[in-house]
């Protein structure tokens, strides 16, 4: 299958809204958590730049901010584990900080302190 037949794939960027919302449930642990984060990214977001790429830049910085509780992975919901590939939803099982390690390595993004 190609990029361009994927759906949801923004073919000149490559990132696609799928992606998106799996990252911001690997980050947050939680389908309403991703969601909010994704939300707040597009409303905190300038309008004139919403691309596939600055949301998704957004999402993670929004998903990775929130402070809200992390569900146990029995509270996971089975729709929110369902939209994971089989090979994806043991993250899930990771704490908070070794999941957001985890993913961000996947993604290539590196967080120093300034």
């Amino acid at each position: 299958m190609t990029t361009a037949s994927m759906r949801g794939v923004d073919t000149s960027t490559g990132v696609g809204y799928c992606m998106v919302f799996r990252t911001a449930l690997l980050l947050t642990g939680d389908a309403r958590h991703a969601e909010s984060a994704i939300i707040d990214a597009i409303s905190t977001g300038d309008s004139n730049e919403l691309s596939p790429k600055t949301i998704f830049v957004d999402v993670v910085k929004a998903a990775l901010s929130s402070r809200r509780e992390t569900p146990t992975p029995q509270a996971t919901s089975t729709l929110a584990l369902s939209t994971l590939p089989p090979e994806l939803r043991s993250v899930l099982l990771l704490s908070r900080s070794r999941r957001h390690c985890f993913v961000l390595r996947i993604l290539g993004i590196s967080l120093t302190s300034s």
